[in-house]
């Protein structure tokens, strides 16, 4: 009525029943509720907004972290790989330069014995220089196993060919077919252990007697197979030498997998891409 009032010059009067003013409140009722509605859902989602923002944030924080994390443990498994490599090539330098040279000079202290010695001695004397000998070819072969980055120097696929021919004996075939994959010096020796280590594990554990490695130019880089008796899927995936593997795998940018075909055990490092 009070509004009417302030009105009334402007507009002709206006009579409102008691329904009309029920009506005009439960509209009034109704606006004041939308508002108070509205205005609550804007609330709502700005402290939602707010959430989102600072889960968001922490979301990201996190993810860094992690990606830091994952690049320190990177390095740190590139540490360890190399130390090993390191201390691996030290000994074989030591057993080519050290015990080889001494064995050497105890294999002529023989050869000279059996030139100077007695009938009965000399048949002594012949024996150990052949026993030396035998003894100076395990040393060197285990030296250039163990110290192989003069050999690499002319190649992946020579350096393989001459592992091959080591422990090519006693039924056992090995061959090395396919191109030499375009990488540098630092991948050619992961791929070297990876293959060495896929051969012995194939040898000692498989006890298979044809091995295949095959080299290849575009992603597949290695592929080792042998026909020996397989493996345990558990034992393999828990193992410490097939996380060495992947290891060396991952820090030069490929995948290494592992698995049965046919009749046959596959290893292949392939190059990731992007």
């Amino acid at each position: 009525q009070f509004v009417l009032q302030l009105y009334a010059p402007l507009a002709p009067r206006v009579t409102l029943t008691r329904n009309d003013w029920r009506v005009l409140g439960v509209v009034v009722v109704s606006l004041f509720a939308i508002v108070v509605l509205a205005w609550r859902v804007f609330v709502a989602r700005q402290r939602l907004a707010r959430s989102v923002a600072a889960r968001t944030g922490h979301v990201r924080r996190r993810m860094r972290a992690l990606t830091q994390q994952r690049d320190e443990a990177r390095l740190l498994e590139a540490a360890l790989v190399e130390t090993s490599d390191n201390e691996r090539s030290k000994l074989g330098r030591e057993l080519h330069d050290n015990t080889g040279q001494l064995l050497t000079a105890a294999r002529m202290l023989a050869d000279h014995l059996a030139v100077s010695a007695t009938d009965r001695q000399r048949g002594v004397a012949e024996q150990l220089s052949t026993v030396l000998g035998d003894a100076l070819d395990s040393v060197r072969i285990s030296a250039r196993r163990m110290a192989p980055e003069v050999a690499l120097e002319r190649g992946l696929k020579p350096a393989l060919e001459r592992l091959v021919a080591q422990g090519t004996g006693s039924g056992i075939r090995m061959q090395v077919v396919g191109s030499e994959p375009g990488v540098d010096a630092e991948s050619r020796l992961h791929l070297y252990r990876i293959a060495q280590e896929a051969v012995s594990n194939a040898l000692r554990h498989g006890a298979a007697n044809r091995i295949a490695i095959e080299l290849g130019e575009e992603r597949d880089w290695l592929s080792i197979r042998d026909n020996g008796s397989g493996f345990d899927p558990e034992t393999v995936e828990s193992g410490v030498g097939l996380r060495s593997l992947r290891q060396r795998a991952g820090l030069i940018g490929a995948r290494l997998s592992i698995g049965r075909v046919g009749q046959e055990t596959v290893v292949t490092v392939t190059q990731e891409v992007g």
